[in-house]
C-alpha cells in the first residue's frame, strides 16, 4: 500500500480513503485533499468523515449511504465543507475496496472541486437568459413600431430575417426565406449599387 499511497499523493484530486463503518472513518488523506479542503492528513486521519458535512441531491444521507452500500459504488455531485467553513460543489467517484472474500473493507473516493465549472454554466445559462429576452423585447419593438430587421451573412450569402418583415414585405412566414434572387427586392433601388459595392 506504501507505493500506491506515494502515486495518490501525487494526484490534483482529493483522494480519500476510509473505513467501512457508519461514520467512514478517514484512513488516508492526500496532498489534494488537504488544498481542497483546507485539513492537513494529520488533522482528520482517524476521525469520522462526518466533518464534510457531506449532502447528497434529492435525498437524505442515510438513504445515500444505504444506497452507496447496496451498489457498492457512487458518482455524483454533492456539497460539502471546508475548515474555513465554506460549501462549495464537489463530483465524486466513489468505490468500494473489498478483501479477499470479497466483503467491503472500505472506501475511496476521487473528489474534485467543480465551482468554477459550475459558476461557468450558471454564467452561461444567465447568458443564454439575456439574449432571449433581448430577442424577445426586441421582436415586441419591431411589433409595435412596425419595423424589421434582416442579416445577410456576405460570405454564405445567406439571410435571416425577422417576422416582422415577412409581414411588411407581404410574404407568407411559412414558406420561409425568400430565394437569393429575391434579396435584391428587399433593397431600395437606389441604395443596392451602394450595398454592392460594399459587400
Amino acid at each position: 500500500f506504501e507505493f500506491q499511497a506515494k502515486v495518490l499523493g501525487q494526484v490534483s484530486d482529493a483522494i480519500i480513503v476510509t473505513n467501512n463503518d457508519e461514520e467512514f472513518t478517514v484512513a488516508f488523506w492526500n496532498e489534494g485533499a488537504e488544498g481542497v479542503y483546507g485539513w492537513k492528513a494529520e488533522e482528520v486521519i482517524g476521525k469520522p468523515s462526518l466533518f464534510l458535512e457531506t449532502q447528497f441531491k434529492d435525498q437524505d444521507r442515510d438513504r445515500a449511504i444505504a444506497t452507496i452500500t447496496e451498489g457498492g459504488h457512487f458518482s455524483g455531485e454533492v456539497t460539502q465543507a471546508k475548515k474555513d467553513g465554506s460549501r462549495f460543489p464537489v463530483d465524486v467517484r466513489m468505490v468500494s475496496l473489498r478483501d479477499s472474500q470479497n466483503n467491503i473493507a472500505g472506501w475511496i473516493a476521487a473528489n474534485r472541486d467543480i465551482t468554477i465549472r459550475k459558476q461557468a454554466e450558471t454564467d452561461l445559462q444567465e447568458s443564454e437568459e439575456k439574449f432571449r429576452r433581448s430577442e424577445h423585447n426586441l421582436r415586441r419593438a419591431q411589433d409595435i413600431a412596425n419595423i424589421g430587421s434582416w442579416i445577410w451573412n456576405t460570405k454564405t450569402h445567406t439571410l435571416e430575417m425577422s417576422t416582422e418583415i415577412y409581414n411588411i414585405m407581404g410574404l407568407e412566414i411559412e414558406a420561409g426565406i425568400p430565394p437569393l434572387d429575391f434579396e435584391s427586392k428587399l433593397i431600395h433601388p437606389d441604395d443596392r449599387a451602394k450595398l454592392r459595392d460594399t459587400i
